[in-house]
């Protein structure tokens, strides 16, 4: 057995030796053959990637060409004409809608009486009573505000009683009418004070009797600490309400108000005896300059009704007419 495989090798020796060339070429195809499906998918997958750059590129080329276009085409063009043409005559273009801002002068939209509520006056009858402050008086210490009547207060005082606890307190609260004198029973120009005095309680919450803007906040021995609001209606009308005989103020010079904002407290600042509000709304003209501080109207006699009228205004009838 052994003297047979010796000859079988000893004659593939001699055959390999014979045919070495051509058994390197079996093996290398024979590799080539194994290698060359990874090969071709290694090449294949080059290929695609290199035309995928390709691909970009191009892109890239013909956005820029795109965009240069677009640009030289816009640099290009005539800007439009601000006017429109009709019948070969310009027309302006229309003007723009002029929008209101915050800094417009606020117009009138409602008014309100100065207070919500006042002591009952006709109820009370010690002076510890009458002298306590808003914040010292209880709930039920006040009633609604009183119509302001003439008739009633024209009527004399000692002819009320006890029963007539209302009338009383309407006459104490309108202390001093329109143009009134100083007397509990005279009526309108009777006097030269303008506006209307209210008898109200230390301390008590003041309000502002339309929307408008305050222009002046001073003090003078007369008036007090007082503060003056000017006011515009929709028609061009233009109206300063005043407040004076004020115990502190809440408010500065430019403040936007509303009506029934609280501007400041009741006092008994400047020339009076006991606390109250003078009331005052003047008239101004429609192309007059305020001057600053503001000077209420106040006559140094006692006008026609005319002449009152065309300076300054009931306040109650501006409140219910405005």
């Amino acid at each position: 057995m052994n003297k047979y495989i010796h000859k079988y090798f000893k004659f593939l020796c001699s055959w390999c030796s014979a045919y070495r060339t051509q058994l390197l070429v079996v093996i290398l195809v024979g590799a080539f053959l194994y290698l060359l499906p990874d090969g071709i998918s290694r090449f294949q997958a080059y290929i695609q990637q290199e035309k995928v750059v390709k691909v970009v590129e191009i892109e890239d080329e013909i956005e820029k060409e795109a965009s240069a276009s677009a640009k030289a085409t816009a640099d290009r063009e005539e800007p439009e004409e601000e006017a429109i043409i009709t019948d070969m005559k310009p027309v302006p273009s229309p003007a723009p809608i002029q929008e209101v801002t915050e800094d417009a002068f606020p117009i009138i939209k409602k008014t309100i009486h100065p207070v919500s509520q006042i002591p009952n006056w006709g109820a009370m009858k010690t002076p510890e009573e009458w002298n306590r402050s808003y914040s010292e008086m209880n709930r039920s210490d006040f009633v609604r505000v009183p119509d302001y009547t003439l008739a009633l207060h024209a009527s004399p005082m000692d002819e009320l009683t006890d029963k007539n606890v209302p009338e009383i307190t309407a006459k104490l609260y309108y202390s001093t009418r329109f143009f009134g004198a100083y007397d509990l029973d005279a009526g309108e120009y009777s006097g030269a004070h303008p506006g209307i005095d209210l008898k109200l309680a230390l301390g008590t919450p003041i309000s502002g009797i339309a929307d408008g803007v305050v222009h002046t906040v001073a003090s003078n021995p007369i008036d007090g600490l007082y503060i003056a609001i000017e006011h515009r209606s929709e028609g061009g009308e233009r109206f300063m309400s005043v407040y004076k005989h004020l115990d502190i103020g809440t408010v500065k010079e430019g403040d936007k108000i509303s009506a029934g904002q609280i501007i400041g407290n009741a006092g008994m600042t400047g020339n009076t005896s006991a606390p109250h509000l003078h009331l005052q709304v003047d008239v101004i003209s429609s192309d007059s300059i305020l001057e600053h501080p503001y000077k209420p109207y106040l006559p140094e006699y006692i006008p026609t009704a005319e002449e009152a009228n065309r300076n300054t205004m009931n306040p109650l009838i501006f409140i219910e007419k405005y």
